[in-house]
């Protein structure tokens, strides 16, 4: 049913890209299951929006008044987020991690070489959809996704540090401590600190994203 809007989520108007973010957000929040068929192909499609659309709404930002729509391209890219989360969330949680941690990296030049905007789009994508899965199903998935979340954690870009926290924190959210002693080994200190600083306002009563 959605596969058709596929090309219109790179479509050069920008009014195009809206109606076809929202009709699959929408699709995908209230109309349950009707995503689960496509996945693999709709998912790849709304990381690589969410990733354009973050990065329009960088460079919008950093020219100013003169790169014109700065309210329209933020915007989008929380459309293209909410669209990319609903997706996730709606599919099959294997189906869908499978999916966005095919793209994370692997070793260190990976993880320097990645866009900074994809590795955002994709950690949490991962963090919606450890949000929704019971415990032993997370700690299922923790050796295949704390290597490339520690790499992440080491990021320059602030946003994808910022990200990988709260993908962890979604995982501890519900798997608890486990999920740290398989992340332990895989950060530095300073970054576990930073992590049980977060878990600890978590505890407080929550942090703003």
């Amino acid at each position: 049913m959605l596969g058709p809007l596929r090309p219109l989520l790179g479509h050069e108007d920008g009014a195009v890209r809206e109606h076809a973010l929202a009709l699959v957000r929408n699709v995908a929040a209230f109309h349950g299951g009707v995503v689960a068929e496509s996945v693999e192909g709709l998912l790849p499609a709304l990381l690589g929006a969410a990733a354009r659309e973050a990065a329009a709404a960088a460079r919008r930002s950093d020219e100013g008044p003169a790169g014109g729509r700065g309210a329209a391209g933020a915007d989008l890219r929380a459309l293209a987020e909410e669209a990319l989360q609903a997706v996730a969330a709606d599919a099959d949680p294997d189906r869908a991690l499978a999916v966005v941690c095919a793209g994370l990296p692997g070793s260190h030049l990976e993880a320097v070489a990645a866009g900074a905007e994809e590795l955002v789009a994709r950690i949490k994508c991962a963090g919606a959809v450890f949000r929704g899965m019971p415990p032993g199903a997370v700690l299922r998935w923790c050796p295949r996704v704390v290597g490339p979340l520690g790499l992440a954690m080491g990021h320059d870009a602030a946003d994808v540090r910022k990200a990988t926290v709260f993908a962890v924190l979604d995982m501890f959210a519900s798997a608890g401590d486990a999920v740290l002693v398989h992340l332990a080994p895989h950060i530095a200190d300073s970054h576990m600190r930073l992590v049980r600083l977060y878990i600890d306002r978590m505890h407080g009563g929550g942090v703003a994203r």
